[in-house]
């Protein structure tokens, strides 16, 4: 079983990641295979809207995605980490985040994987970064394990916040306790309930 940290904040060794790694150590006790992305350096362009992914099943953009797509797809178990910026996640989140749409055809490619995320906030804005990933992982049938939120502002003061430390380590637990209990869509709903009805009933979402 293999669990990927995937760390999208700018700073190195900065609070987002002092989680992350925590949280990966957690998958580590439980016997997991762990890796860490770090998103940042990477060569990674925005979507553009194309659409050809819609066709060919897979991204046209040739670039740094093509690893983190390889190493998802191997991977059972994503923990995702994502500092807080203007009460949204980061850049390097939200680019991840679009780019992987093209997951989504001909069939969702990450059905059945557990999702975690570990956002970190100075104040506000933690709760925004929450829904967007757990509606990420319902949209693409993941089985959401559990969320984690830790406050600090300065570099490296999140080793203070020992309820966000304990709780990124247990998320880690958790991701790979529910990779284990076998989760899978029933195959009559292996697709969003929009897609299924435009096919079972040849109506669509967006009418006009």
């Amino acid at each position: 079983m293999k669990v990927l940290g995937i760390l999208c904040s700018p700073r190195k060794r900065g609070n987002t990641e002092i989680l992350l790694k925590e949280s990966l150590k957690g998958a580590q006790e439980r016997g997991a295979e762990t890796e860490i992305l770090f998103i940042p350096p990477m060569r990674i362009s925005p979507c553009d809207g194309c659409g050809r992914c819609r066709k060919e099943g897979k991204c046209r953009i040739k670039d740094n995605m093509q690893i983190v797509y390889e190493k998802i797809l191997e991977s059972e178990g994503i923990i995702f980490g994502a500092p807080v910026y203007f009460w949204s996640m980061c850049a390097q989140a939200k680019i991840v985040m679009d780019r992987l749409y093209a997951f989504r055809h001909p069939h969702l490619q990450l059905a059945n994987k557990v999702g975690g995320v570990i956002v970190v906030a100075s104040s506000h804005g933690h709760l925004s970064v929450i829904h967007n990933f757990n509606q990420f992982f319902i949209s693409n049938h993941m089985l959401a394990a559990d969320w984690v939120f830790g406050f600090a502002r300065e570099k490296g003061a999140i080793v203070k916040n020992k309820h966000a430390l304990r709780s990124s380590y247990e998320l880690g637990r958790a991701v790979v306790s529910l990779v284990s209990q076998g989760f899978h869509y029933p195959e009559e709903f292996k697709n969003p309930i929009y897609w299924m009805v435009k096919d079972k009933y040849g109506v669509d979402p967006c009418p006009f």
